[in-house]
């Protein structure tokens, strides 16, 4: 039964047994294995950080030194044969035996390095102590099947205090030269910032010079300006005054005509409300005399009939008293019944006219109703406009208005047109 092992482009896959004269590699991919014939093994192709202390290294001036290295170093994937290098030499083994391994070469190559420099050449130039170290490891590692990828200096100490001692004039030097130059560079400072004030100072008093002008002129601007608006605003007032006084002329005016008009329609009125009392007063006095008039021949014909009819009943009293009282009955009833035909002869007579007359009649009676209620009125209050009648004046003529539907109520009932048929008696 063949099984199919697989490992990913950071593995390097290596199968041996059957069929195969020497161990294959393969980086990533796939192979095929047959239990109890094939053997397949993995081993890792990542980077490998290794750290490399060398400590107490004497340097050519014998001086004592103490180096931290750091190298990055992996599989040398790039051919066949170094692939199979690196399996001769690291295949089964775990991560950190190998990272001894390569830890152990690079040391020995360091310090042969440090041996072979001084003190101050390691400090100065580290970029050179990596690259001599770099291509001395270089070949021992190719050898293994592995490549160091890159080496730098991370820590260089003495532990007897040389290098310490070796900066102290240096930096009393620097030291030194960096007070120097800070007093020059505060003395220039100090120089230049004089001159950027004296320059401040004249261009802010130039500035304040040019603001003063310019705020000058714009015064005079806002002054010429304001005045002319001064003078556009006074016109338009007088203006506008002007109109509103012509205005208000033309309504003083219209409102004049106006109460004029109503003046005079209120004298047509009162006019013709005059006209119309005259005319009612003449009439109710021209019909109230014509009453009286018939009532006084009525009664007087009644009255010389009566004693006429007494005289005769005096006469012949003896001979028929039994027949007086029904005669006296008897003429009593004539009596009335001509009273009738008479008074129906007047109504077919006169018409119209009569029952005018006894409308008339009861006018005064109607006033007198109307009136009844100011009668016991204690206190009356009249609120005028100025303009209408005012005092007792304005109560009569609400009475008479009141009066003056009296005819059209009549008119209303009897379908007789009561001014029309006083106008005609009184012509």
């Amino acid at each position: 039964m063949i099984v199919p092992r697989t490992a990913g482009p950071n593995q390097l896959l290596v199968i041996s047994g059957f069929g195969y004269s020497k161990p294959h590699s393969q980086k990533g991919g796939r192979v095929w294995q047959i239990p109890c014939f094939h053997q397949v093994q993995k081993m890792k192709l990542n980077l490998m950080t290794i750290q490399i202390r060398s400590q107490n290294v004497n340097c050519t001036n014998g001086v004592a030194m103490s180096i931290d290295g750091i190298a990055q170093c992996k599989v040398n994937s790039e051919s066949v044969e170094t692939m199979n290098l690196a399996c001769q030499h690291f295949l089964g083994l775990k991560e950190h035996a190998v990272n001894g391994i390569l830890n152990e070469t690079l040391e020995g190559h360091q310090r042969a390095i440090i041996s072979a420099m001084t003190v101050e050449e390691v400090f100065r130039d580290r970029v050179s102590f990596a690259e001599k170290v770099r291509d001395c490891a270089a070949p021992d590692l190719a050898k293994m099947g592995m490549q160091i990828l890159s080496y730098t200096i991370s820590q260089v100490k003495t532990p007897n205090g040389y290098l310490k001692a070796l900066g102290t004039p240096s930096i009393a030097l620097v030291k030194r030269n960096a007070r120097i130059g800070e007093a020059i560079a505060k003395q220039e400072a100090d120089v230049a910032t004089a001159e950027a004030t004296q320059q401040r100072d004249i261009k802010v008093h130039d500035t304040r010079k040019e603001i003063a002008k310019m705020a000058r002129d714009r015064d005079l601007v806002v002054h010429a300006n304001q005045k002319e608006i001064n003078t556009a605003q006074a016109t338009a007032n007088y203006a506008k005054r002007l109109k509103e006084a012509e205005i208000n002329q033309t309504l003083k005016n219209e409102q004049m005509g106006i109460k004029l008009v109503e003046k005079k329609a209120e004298a047509r009125v009162m006019e013709e409300e005059c006209k119309l009392t005259t005319q009612r007063l003449e009439s109710q006095v021209r019909l109230q005399a014509e009453t009286d008039k018939y009532k006084m021949e009525i009664g007087a014909a009644a009255q010389k009939k009566q004693i006429i009819l007494a005289n005769e009943a005096d006469a012949i009293r003896i001979e028929e008293i039994g027949n007086a009282e029904a005669e006296i009955i008897k003429m009593k009833a004539e009596a009335e019944a001509k009273a009738m035909r008479l008074k129906a002869q007047a109504y077919e007579k006169y018409g119209k006219a009569a029952l005018v007359g006894e409308v008339i009649k009861c006018l005064p009676q109607i006033a007198a109703e109307i009136v009844a209620p100011l009668r016991n009125t204690e206190k009356i209050t009249l609120i005028s406009s100025g303009d209408g009648q005012i005092g007792v004046q304005r109560v009569v003529s609400e009475v008479v208005g009141i009066m003056n539907t009296i005819p059209e109520g009549v008119c209303n009932i009897t379908g007789i047109n009561l001014k029309e048929e006083i106008q005609k008696v009184t012509l």
